[in-house]
This record gives structure tokens, C-alpha cells and sequence, in this order.
């Protein structure tokens, strides 16, 4: 039995023609039918067009994007139909790619469909061209139509009696030209930018501290459009983070950067003393600064409920990323006594030491490579050198941090008393309230 695999969509905004030349792939395409008697045999080419003739599909494709004027954003789709491993034949497979473009795309749109039969699994690529030549209007790619889309081919299969994945996990979106990039082990700006995203999410602790770090590399971001972009000087035009997949989001950003912090936060019961129940500990280092950053981040969410406390710690909102930071490492290193403190601050700095001795030796060790002229030891020495420089850009930010928890461990402790004090005057207040007396009476 057969088994859609995944059915996604991927938008284009360059390289229409190349995608067709790799969907047409005669190499890709081609394929021997073995008639009845087991004698002949015939090369079918399993390549159809919707709408346009393939040989000139790259041309029609283009003529409607000129007829409509509509030569910018998107100029084109790339549907991906995916089956499991050498289950089904050429011809059922190719059939359903077929049906589900017929059915998507054939009132309005220009479309190749082209069979790959060279993996181990079979699958359809339908190019769709993002300007109909009906009408002029451009394909709108929305999560209605990434359902439909899904339901059809479901539908499709089930009418060949060929079972379906009930239950699909959300596809990782990729465009096209980074697709081809990180295909054929290509370093563009789309690999650069992931590279820094994830060395910057490993330096900061939360959203703000996120977008600091990628701000001292040249990145911006602009969060004003329906889809957040990023832009660099080197760019010559911004991307959108979700043509990097899924995993690039925002929200899925912001989920890496918490996740230290909510592996560690307090739940908090649903009562009015709260505070009183989040600060009954014992006070030590770590515990201090996973209660505080705890309250703060809760105050900072609910500033209604919490008002009369929220002005007290409007510094401490506005630093909570700093505060996370220095949360998550006493957490990740048990650290809940000063002593341990100064003795991890001290493994760091020695560290710090022999790693930059080590990058000096390997500099050294570079002039005399590039004197011999051998390239491949250059690279190696190179790679190296480039691990040793993060090594210790994270020593000097946990050392950073040490020094910050330094200064502010006395002012974190002095909060907490100054926030139960607070809270003590509020329920003072209450009962008062509760026992007639007016404020002008007390």
C-alpha cells in the first residue's frame, strides 16, 4: 500500500525557469514500460502540462506574468507530493500528481507536472506559475488552501484504495534558492544568516538580549509587515524568516530563548498570597534569582492584577533578559553560594587563558601554512582558530554575567524583602477595608 508521505508547498520569489529545467529532468523523469508479454519495453516520460505545453512552458509562464504587468513578489509555487519507499507504480503516482494539479490549479493556472523516480521514494513536483492567465490575479498561498490542498490528495489516494497519514506533522517551509543552496552545500546568505541566528540565540538569554546580539553583527528586523523580515547591508533586499523553515519563526526563536527559564520557573498557585508562597525558601544563589526572575516575568504579564507592586520593579522588567541570563547559568552550573561563584568565575577566566594561548599557537601556525602554501592545512588551522574564538566569546559573556550577579545579588535580595513588605501593607490595608474604617478615618 501506498502512503502520502508529506504534501507541501514552497513559495518562489526567483528562479522559476531553473525549477522547471530540474522538475523536467529527462534523467529524473524518464522510464521504461514493460508491457504484458514481458517482450517491449518503451520510455515513457512522465512530464505533463496544465494549461501550457512543457517545451514552452518557461515562455507562457512568462508571457502572462508580461501580459498582467505582475513581474515582482512571488513568481511562483512548488508543490512537493511525496510517497513512501518504493511502494506504487510510475503510472499511479504520476495519475494522482496529475488529479490533484488538475483539481487545485486547472480553471485559472499554468502548471508542469513532473514525476522523480531516481530516489528511493516517488514523488510529483507540480510548478505552478503565480499569475493566472485568466484573470491576472495572483495565487494567494494561505493556510486554507495548504488544507485543501492536503485534503484533496488525501481524498485522491483513498479513491485508489491507497491509505493516507491521518495525522501530518507541520512541514519545515523552505524557498527554493535556499533549497538549492544547502542542496548542493552552497554558503549564501540564507546559511550565514541561520548560522547566526543559532550562535545568537546560544549567547543571549531572552528575546531582547536576541535581537542586541544579531543588531552587533548588522542584522535588523522589522516586525511591522504581516511576516517579520530581517535585513543586513549585505543583503540587497530583506528576507523573510519564515522562507528559513519553520524552526526560524519568531515564536519558535523566542521559544529556544525561554526554554532555560521555563525548564526552571516556579508554577505559581492561584491564590492572593502568591508572593508570600514564592519567596517561603530557602535563600541561596540560584533559588533567589529563579523565584525573583519567577515574580518579575509574572508582574511584567499581568501589570493590572499587580499594579501596586509593578512600579516597584519597573527596572527589573525592563532588564529581564539580563536577569534570565544570570538565572540560567547558576542554574546550568548548581551554583548557591558565592564561593561557588568566584570558583566558577575563576575555571572560567583560567580557561579563558589557555584557550587564547592556544589561538596564538595556531596563528602562529597559519603564517607558516600560508608561507608553504598548502590549502588544505590552512583551512584546517582556519577552522580551528574559529572554534577557539567562540570558545571564548562565551567564557567573556559567563564571566560578564559573574560580575553582574556580583553587583546585583545584594539588590535582588533587598527586592524580595521590599516586595513581601508590600505585600504585607496590602493585606493590612484589606483588613482594615473589611472592618469599616475609611482611609481619612485611618
Amino acid at each position: 500500500m501506498i502512503k502520502i508521505a508529506i504534501t507541501k508547498i514552497k513559495k518562489l520569489k526567483t528562479g522559476l525557469s531553473k525549477l522547471i529545467d530540474y522538475a523536467m529532468n529527462p534523467s529524473k523523469t524518464t522510464a521504461d514500460r514493460i508491457f504484458n508479454d514481458g517482450m517491449k519495453n518503451e520510455e515513457v516520460v512522465f512530464v505533463r502540462g496544465i494549461n501550457c505545453i512543457p517545451e514552452f512552458a518557461k515562455a507562457q509562464m512568462q508571457e502572462t506574468k508580461n501580459m498582467f504587468n505582475k513581474n515582482s513578489g512571488n513568481v511562483g509555487y512548488h508543490i512537493i507530493q511525496s510517497f513512501d519507499d518504493n511502494e506504487g507504480t510510475n503510472e499511479q503516482v504520476f495519475e494522482i500528481g496529475c488529479k490533484l494539479a488538475e483539481e487545485l490549479f486547472g480553471d485559472k493556472f499554468e502548471v508542469i507536472v513532473a514525476l522523480h523516480k531516481n530516489t528511493d521514494n516517488l514523488h510529483c513536483h507540480i510548478v505552478v506559475n503565480s499569475v493566472s492567465f485568466v484573470d491576472g490575479k495572483k495565487f494567494n498561498d494561505n493556510k486554507t488552501f495548504l488544507n485543501k490542498m492536503r485534503n484533496v490528495s488525501d481524498r485522491l489516494c483513498r479513491e485508489q484504495g491507497l491509505s493516507v497519514i491521518e495525522n501530518p506533522k507541520p512541514s519545515k517551509h523552505q524557498c527554493y534558492p535556499q533549497y538549492i543552496a544547502e542542496r548542493d552545500g552552497e554558503y549564501n546568505k540564507f546559511t550565514t544568516l541561520k548560522k547566526d541566528i543559532d550562535e545568537c540565540i546560544l549567547r543571549a538569554g531572552a528575546p531582547r538580549g536576541f535581537l542586541y546580539e544579531m543588531q552587533k553583527l548588522g542584522y535588523r528586523f522589522d516586525f511591522t509587515k504581516p511576516h517579520t523580515t530581517v535585513n543586513h547591508p549585505s543583503f540587497k533586499r530583506p528576507v523573510w524568516l519564515c522562507d528559513l523553515g519553520d524552526e526560524y519563526s519568531f515564536e519558535r526563536i523566542s521559544d529556544k530563548l525561554y526554554a532555560d527559564w521555563r525548564h526552571y520557573r516556579i508554577d505559581l498557585p492561584q491564590q492572593d498570597e502568591w508572593r508570600n508562597y514564592l519567596f517561603d525558601f530557602e535563600r541561596n544563589y540560584k533559588e533567589v534569582y529563579v523565584h525573583f526572575v519567577t515574580v518579575v516575568q509574572t508582574v511584567k504579564s499581568r501589570p493590572k492584577e499587580n499594579y501596586y507592586i509593578e512600579k516597584y520593579l519597573q527596572r527589573e522588567i525592563i532588564k529581564l533578559d539580563r536577569l534570565i541570563e544570570q538565572q540560567n547559568l547558576l542554574c546550568h552550573n548548581d551554583i548557591e553560594t558565592d564561593e561557588q561563584l568566584q570558583a566558577f568565575k575563576q575555571e572560567c577566566i583560567n580557561e579563558m587563558a589557555e584557550v587564547t594561548e592556544a589561538r596564538k599557537l595556531c596563528r602562529n601556525k597559519l603564517k607558516c601554512a600560508v608561507r608553504k602554501g598548502d590549502e588544505k592545512e590552512i583551512a584546517e588551522i582556519k577552522d580551528t582558530i574559529s572554534l577557539f574564538s567562540e570558545r571564548l566569546k562565551i567564557l567573556r559573556k559567563d564571566i560578564n554575567i559573574c560580575e553582574r550577579i556580583e553587583k546585583s545579588e545584594s539588590d535582588v535580595e533587598n527586592k524580595i524583602d521590599q516586595i513581601l513588605e508590600i505585600e504585607q501593607q496590602q493585606k493590612n490595608k484589606a483588613k482594615n477595608r473589611s472592618r469599616g474604617y475609611s482611609r481619612d478615618e485611618r
